[in-house]
């Protein structure tokens, strides 16, 4: 079974050398178990019937029974698309074309110092307290890896070196795909945008998240969640340029995610477009027992009358923003319907490109990686001790909320306050 569903390597050619772009579709069969078989059923059946499918080829994600198809760029994908609706319907759960129409949320600012004063959201989500009860507790942290689904990450930054997750099924550089996953030298994470295994960052925006979630805690830079704790290692995943993404790229990168083992994962993007490819994925990953925690968009809206995607999926762990002034961000997104919590995502300091840069940001963006990061520490320290499952978790982390009453009618659960967690967590001994 392909992790990716499909080899990425160099040496794989395009349909048509002369695409600009390749056109994808995104489906599912309609079955009671969504398997290898039946997808291979299906697409014989539509590529015999349909003569516009002969050239496509197929790819099969295990993890979340989803099917890409990848077309011939000379046909007219819309025309397809709308025959297989008009003939199959009957055999698909869904079909959809797909889209360019997810992007990285985030505003930015200017580089600035390496100091721990400024790092007023750690500080206000109760983390160094966290960090201190946590490790006075003489256990031994468990290893927990986060995948940050975003613009990439920058691997030599002097902050997140040995918080980089590593395959431990791959050997680097030898040209075979050691582990068998269909991806030959997967060996720190994908990049899904150029069909590499280079995740590295072109924009900022991921690595700045995954430092909110890892940078270690030492005599530079900045402290991410994880603190001290380097058995919490990052899986950079790059599905997004900063003029963003598709949905295909960001099933796959789900998928991987899923099939690698990743726990949880940081997810700072998303549109208003609903996609059923999307939320099925959402949903597989969630079944596999993953922690998907998203952002609520920065358009200053109310997500329970227009939705922002992934965050209003039932699945979804969806995180707003706050102020150092103790308010919600003018420019988060909002729902106590659809919006389960709030973290600092103000003038968030973290690591950006460059060795040894340093940036404030901010966006529900930062909070969302805040959050995460929250998850992987309290569950690396105390995860099957004081807490049963991914699940209970998650409970956890939203019974422990700040209710603050400038968060009412706002968000559902209330503020993130990771050394409540901790105490939570505790008071269970």
């Amino acid at each position: 079974v392909r992790a990716s569903g499909r080899r990425l390597s160099k040496e794989q050619p395009l349909l048509n050398a002369s695409c600009a772009e390749v056109k994808r579709l995104l489906l599912r069969p309609r079955a009671r178990n969504p398997s290898v078989g039946s997808s291979r059923r299906l697409a014989r059946r539509l590529t015999s019937q349909v003569h516009e499918l002969q050239n496509s080829t197929w790819h099969h994600l295990s993890h979340l029974g989803i099917d890409i198809a990848e077309l011939d760029c000379m046909q007219d994908a819309t025309a397809i698309l709308n025959r297989i609706k008009g003939e199959f319907t009957a055999d698909l759960e869904f079909v959809e074309l797909d889209k360019h129409n997810i992007f990285p949320l985030a505003q930015s600012s200017s580089i600035t110092d390496r100091l721990w004063e400024l790092q007023w959201g750690m500080q206000r989500s109760g983390f160094a307290a966290a960090w201190q009860r946590l490790e006075a507790r003489g256990d031994v942290p468990s290893s927990v890896t986060v995948a940050v689904l975003d613009t990439g990450i920058d691997l030599s930054h002097e902050d997140l070196q040995g918080r980089l997750w590593v395959n431990p099924g791959e050997i680097p550089g030898n040209g075979i795909d050691d582990d068998g996953n269909g991806i030959v030298d997967d060996v720190n994470g994908v990049d899904f945008v150029d069909d590499d295994v280079d995740p590295s960052d072109d924009d900022g925006h991921g690595t700045h998240c995954a430092g909110v979630i890892a940078a270690a805690r030492n005599d530079v830079g900045v402290a991410g969640a994880a603190g001290a704790n380097s058995e919490i290692k990052i899986m950079p995943l790059r599905f997004l340029t900063k003029d963003g993404g598709f949905t295909s790229d960001a099933v796959l990168a789900i998928n991987y995610a899923v099939a690698m083992g990743a726990e949880i994962s940081s997810n700072s993007w998303g549109g208003k477009e609903r996609s059923s490819a999307l939320e099925a994925a959402v949903q597989a990953a969630k079944s596999a027992g993953h922690v998907f925690v998203a952002a609520a968009g920065n358009e200053g809206s109310n997500n329970d009358f227009l939705g922002e995607y992934p965050c209003n999926f039932e699945e979804v762990l969806c995180v707003a923003a706050t102020t150092p002034s103790e308010a919600l961000a003018d420019y988060s997104n909002r729902g106590v319907q659809s919006v389960q919590l709030a973290a600092p995502g103000t003038d968030i300091w973290s690591t950006h490109l460059g060795s040894d840069a340093y940036m404030s940001l901010s966006g529900t963006s930062m909070a969302t990686p805040m959050v995460a990061g929250a998850a992987a520490l309290v569950w690396s320290w105390l995860g099957h001790r004081l807490i049963n499952s991914l699940d209970d978790l998650v409970n956890i982390l939203l019974e422990s909320a700040d209710r603050m009453p400038w968060l009412d009618g706002w968000v559902s659960a209330g503020l993130l306050n990771v050394d409540a967690m901790v105490a939570k967590a505790e008071s269970r001994a």
